[in-house]
């Protein structure tokens, strides 16, 4: 059934913009995160139900979809698909956003729950972004300090809020990261590289 989902999407993206070829559909906002969450055993039936082969072309970015139910299952996929990650612990988020992941930061503004999606791996972010169906110029730069260094890096972030809040998703929380400096070797290349005694 998943399949059938995929290939009645790919076809009707391609047939609708008109150029052909599978990097149409391979690039479009809308086949990437329902693709993906077909592939990771997501429960698709709500979209057969409510998706068919003549609108699916129609369907708006998630940013835009006003289907609640709907963007928030294709916002759910997005997330685990792209690698993004939440942490209990500030600290290992910041890690985890310096070495180039995408972190989930959950906190409030002005009374309102908001999620910072930060990393200092610009390309990732607006790949994210093109997905979700928000404008890169939206895209905020602040740079961060590296706990491990105290030094400051490059870095950007998203504000999502609203209708691309991110839903709490138990697959998103991420081990703690090996707090281990960039200068230094990881405890097992040291050990592998240690002379035989």
């Amino acid at each position: 059934m998943t399949i059938t989902i995929i290939i009645t999407i790919i076809i009707t993206i391609t047939e609708a913009d008109g150029r052909g070829g599978s990097a149409t559909a391979a690039t479009h906002p809308l086949a990437f995160p329902l693709t993906c969450a077909a592939s990771s055993g997501a429960d698709m039936s709500f979209l057969h139900r409510s998706l068919s082969p003549l609108h699916v072309s129609a369907l708006p970015p998630i940013l835009h979809d006003p289907d609640t139910r709907r963007r928030h299952a294709r916002l759910r996929e997005l997330n685990v698909v792209q690698g993004c990650r939440e942490f209990a612990k500030r600290r290992d988020g910041m890690i985890h956003a310096m070495d180039g992941g995408l972190w989930l930061h959950r906190h409030v503004w002005l009374g309102e729950p908001l999620v910072h999606l930060v990393s200092t791996d610009r390309a990732r972010l607006v790949a994210y972004g093109a997905a979700l169906g928000l404008s890169e110029a939206r895209l905020q730069y602040k740079p961060l300090k590296d706990p491990r260094t105290d030094q400051r890096r490059e870095a950007w972030h998203w504000d999502l809020g609203g209708p691309v809040y991110p839903p709490r998703d138990e697959r998103l929380w991420g081990a703690p990261p090996h707090h281990v400096s960039p200068h230094r070797p990881h405890p097992a290349t040291a050990r592998s590289s240690a002379p035989a005694s």
